[in-house]
């Protein structure tokens, strides 16, 4: 049977779907990046409004261009709409964050004969707890020439305009042996660039006994590892001087690259936003 997976939204989001195919095709489905498939998997996003009407559109897209296909909606907005089957004929299947990790094995069991099984009343599930950090792992980037790493998820900022700790959970970290571990994996398959990915790297660690920090992390994959390092959005606050020092450090394979979360620099505008950093923080970086 073609499983197809179509991604909307963050680097994280990407990573997953790859987790995803991956552990399909090692059931012995057929993945296709494109045309008819008889699954399509739509891992949504509901970081702005668009992006939850976006991820709608694409639902609808599939259901429309594979009718016969078992269509299933996860990720972030599914997260927040598990009644979303109610509001979208055709739809198989709502699938929770949580859910993303027995998806594979849902399917498989729904499957027989090399036809879709469809039940009658449409199934949703996987909308209790959080995914484990470690749950959905991928060696197979979908033909792209960099690799992703996930390191973290969910978020314990809770700024005023944002959903996602919501839908994410909690902060929570994977240890950082078993990081080495599949950077080590990662390289194996061929891949020479990595990027750290996550809800909120910057809180990487904390989480742990005893707490860690990405500065330390960075350090031990430079160390252990032969890539070369980038990393996801950050915080001002969250650039340490030990992470400066390694990006100033033309001998390491850290890239000499930021994407800074920086929406203002007004302090009352980043107040009424709820956002951990003012003025002075980004003055001092």
């Amino acid at each position: 049977m073609k499983v197809q997976c179509v991604t909307l939204g963050c680097k994280l989001n990407y990573y997953e779907s790859c987790a995803l195919v991956e552990e399909m095709a090692s059931r012995g489905f057929q993945v296709v990046r494109k045309g008819p498939a008889d699954i399509v998997i739509v891992n949504t996003c509901a970081v702005t409004g668009r992006a939850g009407m976006q991820s709608r559109q694409e639902v609808r897209k599939a259901i429309r261009r594979n009718p016969e296909a078992l269509v299933i909606m996860t990720g972030c907005y599914a997260q927040g709409n598990p009644d979303a089957t109610d509001s979208i004929p055709g739809l198989a299947a709502v699938v929770g964050n949580a859910g993303k990790a027995v998806l594979p094995r849902w399917l498989d069991e729904h499957c027989a004969s090399g036809r879709a099984v469809f039940a009658q009343r449409p199934a949703a599930f996987g909308f209790d707890g959080s995914l484990p950090v470690g749950a959905l792992k991928t060696r197979n980037f979908m033909g792209r020439a960099r690799a992703f790493l996930k390191i973290q998820d969910g978020c314990n900022a809770f700024c005023h305009y944002c959903i996602i700790p919501y839908l994410r959970g909690r902060s929570r970290s994977l240890d950082s042996s078993d990081i080495v571990a599949e950077a080590r994996a990662i390289a194996a398959a061929g891949y020479r660039e990595l990027v750290l990915t996550g809800v909120h790297i910057g809180q990487y660690g904390l989480d742990l006994q005893p707490p860690r920090d990405l500065a330390s992390l960075v350090q031990e994959l430079l160390r252990e590892t032969g890539f070369r390092l980038r990393l996801g959005s950050l915080q001002p606050q969250e650039i340490t001087p030990l992470m400066i020092e390694m990006l100033a450090d033309e001998k390491n394979n850290l890239c000499e690259h930021l994407h800074l979360s920086l929406q203002s620099a007004d302090d009352r505008v980043l107040a009424s936003m709820g956002r951990p950093y003012g003025r002075k923080e980004i003055v001092s970086l």
